[in-house]
């Protein structure tokens, strides 16, 4: 898979497992609560007290994985992780910046 990168104009190839990687953002930080559905994104860092951070560490979020956002229900966002989906308010979402 090639990727343009927008800010160093460098492409790059990815492929991690039979996840296709082509739909990930690499332009500017924002907050996972507000990334599209069916875009993907890095984890950049977590931020909040331990009990947030935790709570984001046992879905398996962690800083950089690559999350895509599969739906959005009310107050709660659907994530892909690896291979499973995973639930989590967007409050909580909040907290999570990402590239």
């Amino acid at each position: 898979m090639n990727i343009k990168d927008p800010l160093t104009q460098l492409t790059l190839s990815f492929k991690i497992g039979s996840m296709d990687l082509s739909k990930i953002d690499l332009g500017g930080q924002t907050v996972l609560e507000k990334v599209e559905v069916g875009k993907r994104v890095r984890v950049l860092e977590m931020e909040g007290d331990d009990e947030s951070i935790k709570k984001l560490q046992a879905m398996g979020i962690r800083e950089g994985k690559v999350l895509e956002v599969v739906q959005k229900l009310g107050r709660n966002i659907v994530v892909k992780v690896d291979n499973f989906k995973v639930v989590i308010s967007k409050c909580l979402a909040k907290k999570v910046k990402v590239a």
